[in-house]
């Protein structure tokens, strides 16, 4: 959407947004939300629960969070089964430290616990002109999972899938100067597929050849970090 939650915290500050109340135990719950960051130094976050939430000292931490790239929306998935708490309120915070630090927070979804649950910290890494690696850590039980990828916009089903029993795969052979993204979902032993977990990336563009023409219409996210160029600051 055009909107979204931001939580800033400094050396003297510390912000937070709690939910509603539900009427389901907090243990039954499972939260999904995407979070954003503007500067690499900024991106931590907490999720827990709160018996008051005008009142920091009630806060319970379930799962710290931490947004890996700038500029680009991550999904996070945090279970909530393991609260022992008698708090009832779903709290996201921004913790303060010795700097500033804030976050965007923004497709917020609770449910109760799914039977086969989505992978998180879905991250890629060591990217170049035509490979890059991704890894990802299970949440439930799965021992197996689902990697479908294509260039950016790709019709999901129509995409390169790839069956894994580890959580991380090298890609190879990919284009220069492209847009890519993929989608990892866990494959539960009761054969369920659980929901997918969503990134994108760019390979390097290496050399150009002549003609070159770049119109921005196809950054993922509208993110000028997924366009190769170079900007500063």
């Amino acid at each position: 959407g055009d909107y979204a939650l931001y939580i800033y915290s400094s050396s003297s500050i510390t912000s937070w947004a709690a939910l509603p109340l539900f009427e389901s135990p907090i243990n039954s719950l499972h939260l999904t939300l995407s979070a954003f960051k503007n500067s690499a130094t900024y991106g931590t976050f907490l999720v827990g629960v709160m018996s008051d939430p005008s009142d920091i000292t009630t806060f319970d931490t379930i799962d710290e969070l931490y947004v890996n790239e700038v500029n680009q929306w991550q999904e996070f998935e945090v279970p909530l089964s393991l609260y022992q708490g008698t708090g009832g309120f779903i709290t996201i915070l921004c913790p303060s430290g010795s700097s500033t630090n804030s976050v965007y927070i923004d497709d917020v979804t609770v449910g109760p616990m799914p039977d086969c649950s989505r992978v998180m910290n879905l991250a890629v890494s060591n990217v170049t002109n035509n490979s890059a690696d991704i890894a990802w850590d299970e949440s439930g039980s799965a021992t197996s999972w689902l990697l479908e990828y294509g260039t950016f916009g790709f019709v999901r089903g129509e995409g390169t899938l790839v069956d894994l029993n580890t959580t991380s795969y090298a890609l190879t052979n990919l284009d220069p100067g492209v847009d890519y993204e993929l989608y990892v979902s866990s494959v539960c032993v009761n054969g369920d597929t659980s929901t997918a977990l969503h990134a994108v990336f760019s390979t390097q563009c290496g050399l150009l050849q002549l003609p070159y023409s770049y119109g921005f219409e196809t950054a993922p996210n509208g993110s000028k970090k997924q366009s190769n160029w170079t900007f500063s600051p």
